[in-house]
């Protein structure tokens, strides 16, 4: 129907008694139709694929990586390993020995606010120190600290956590900046 689509309701003629009422009318319909006009537009080319793209990346409301995971299992290492976890929503990793070597996983490129699960597990036959270190993207450290239910906070950084041979260090935390970038969380030996 006609009197449906927007672009037509200007050319409607009113024939009123008031011609003063009726400049007034045609002035409000022709302006309705723009409007109408303009909303059918922006409606297109947001419906478009290119329009959905400008919503979720354009106006920066949504980071273009917000939906990557760093997921990795790093595997049995021989010693310290880094690795790199820019623009990273969520950070998942594990890592292990199997000779006796105290260890270091050093973070880089934390973002703030970005949760952080470790599991180090030690098949190494004896008790072995797992330290962990972590940067933001600007290259300064975090403390990092794990609490256990009716113990004090450990630094994972120059304390760290001595793990029993054969079993796992598990540690959940999220990164935050205060003064200083740190990263706190919870730990448990399964």
């Amino acid at each position: 129907m006609a009197a449906n689509n927007p672009s037509v309701w200007a050319s409607i003629k009113l024939f009123l008694k008031n011609p003063q009422f009726d400049s007034i009318m045609q002035y409000f319909l022709s302006q309705i139709s723009q409007f109408g006009v303009q909303v059918q537009a922006q409606l297109t080319t947001l419906s478009s694929a290119s329009g959905l793209a400008s919503i979720l990346n354009g106006f920066g409301l949504i980071k273009g990586t917000a939906l990557y995971y760093y997921t990795t299992d790093n595997g049995t290492v021989a010693g310290s390993t880094a690795i790199n976890v820019a623009g990273a929503a969520s950070v998942n990793t594990s890592i292990g020995i199997t000779t006796a070597v105290a260890i270091t996983l050093t973070i880089n490129n934390l973002t703030p606010g970005v949760p952080v699960m470790v599991r180090f597990y030690n098949n190494s036959g004896s008790p072995e120190v797992f330290k962990m270190a972590a940067t933001n993207p600007a290259t300064t450290a975090y403390t990092i600290s794990y609490y256990v239910t009716g113990s004090a906070a450990v630094n994972l950084v120059t304390t760290g956590v001595t793990v029993p041979a054969g079993q796992a260090f598990f540690f959940f935390g999220n990164s935050y900046v205060g003064a200083n970038p740190v990263l706190f969380g919870a730990g448990m030996l399964t």
